[in-house]
């Protein structure tokens, strides 16, 4: 963009929201940030095994649309129980 008397254009800055993290005291600070970032690993692991196997339930019935959320719930089920046999 131009302004009036000017032939430079405008640089418009962004900026990152900053992450509000829970205030500890330092020690329990950094243990709290290493099991909250193992936990968030294990749970976004466990979101995309669920996000695949519900894909496949869906090319499997012939990739009928309108059914996604039976697939989540049914790939979740089999996730859940497969994890709770190999414990």
């Amino acid at each position: 963009m131009k302004t009036e008397g000017s032939n430079k254009p405008q640089v418009q800055e962004h900026r990152e929201e900053q992450s509000r993290e829970p205030s500890f005291p330092s020690e329990e600070r950094s243990a709290a940030l290493f099991f909250t970032g193992e936990r968030k690993s294990n749970d976004d692991h466990q979101e995309q095994q669920i996000r695949e196997l519900a894909y496949k339930l869906y090319e499997e019935g012939g990739r009928i649309d309108g059914h996604d959320v039976e697939h989540w719930l049914e790939a979740e089920s089999i996730i859940r129980r497969m994890k709770k046999s190999a414990a």
